[in-house]
């Protein structure tokens, strides 16, 4: 499920993506990417990914500050 987190839409910086444990691993389970730009990095990591693993990447293609995707069903963590 794609959606947006804040109003920023600015070029992304970084992609996070938030993992929940799984099978005794901290980074089991991944359940959420959120782009943000160089500005919101920090907030992304304390704020949108509160209550996962987070591991942060270069942002690639076209995502904007704020794009979110969560899976699993209704963006429910698995």
């Amino acid at each position: 499920m794609l959606d947006r987190i804040g109003e920023c839409g600015t070029a992304a910086a970084v992609r996070l993506e938030g993992y929940s444990p799984r099978q005794g691993l901290a980074h089991g389970s991944l359940d959420v990417i959120v782009y943000a730009c160089g500005e919101h990095t920090a907030t992304a990591r304390v704020e949108w990914l509160e209550g996962f693993t987070p591991y942060t990447t270069a942002a690639t293609g076209t995502a904007q500050c704020g794009d979110r995707f969560t899976f699993g069903p209704k963006g429910e963590r698995r």
